[in-house]
């Protein structure tokens, strides 16, 4: 919990009520590489800030395939339901894709904390810009060229770029072989 507080410092002072709050009403989880945290039509009732590791955010299709929506890593964070004001599930798969720890906080207690305290209203907003930041970026990858994709990664996710596989890589960005990831890989070594 010690680098989440660092992490939320740099976005103001947390007081030490604060930080009692959410060192009593959350916990640190850890799971590993492969570990599912929520199936689709699971909730979990939690927001979970990620200290160390990678999550991945998966769709199922109908034969089974597994498509990745997104990837997050250390200081993001996820809900295992749509949001903290809801209980209704994401239709997401959530699963780890290297060893991770997390902070989880349920629900009801994340929403009294942003009621409560004035500084974690403010940094709640400042990761939600984050994760639409973030999310704008993976909506991006899927409208431009396929060549294009892997160097738009490279440069946009330069801390997943070398944390996922190339398998996760070509999922991620919407390549049906591993063959198209390789033709964007000397694409992208050709023009960086």
């Amino acid at each position: 919990m010690v680098r989440m507080f660092q992490y939320f410092g740099r976005y103001g002072i947390l007081s030490e009520d604060a930080q009692d709050f959410l060192r009593n009403r959350g916990r640190v989880m850890v799971y590993n590489r492969q570990d599912t945290y929520l199936h689709a039509d699971e909730v979990k009732n939690n927001w979970c800030f990620i200290l160390e590791g990678v999550v991945g955010m998966e769709h199922h299709d109908a034969s089974s395939n597994i498509q990745i929506e997104q990837v997050l890593a250390e200081n993001d964070y996820f809900n295992g339901s749509k949001h903290p004001f809801s209980a209704s599930a994401e239709q997401t798969h959530i699963r780890f894709y290297k060893q991770s720890a997390i902070y989880e906080l349920p629900h009801i207690h994340f929403r009294k904390a942003i009621e409560e305290f004035t500084e974690l209203q403010h940094l709640y907003h400042i990761l939600k810009q984050q994760q639409l930041n973030r999310l704008r970026h993976f909506l991006r990858l899927a409208k431009i060229s396929r060549e294009e994709r892997l160097a738009y990664f490279h440069t946009h996710f330069p801390n997943l770029a070398t944390r996922l596989t190339v398998r996760q890589i070509s999922s991620l960005l919407g390549y049906s072989t591993t063959r198209q990831y390789y033709h964007a890989l000397a694409y992208y070594l050709r023009h960086s």
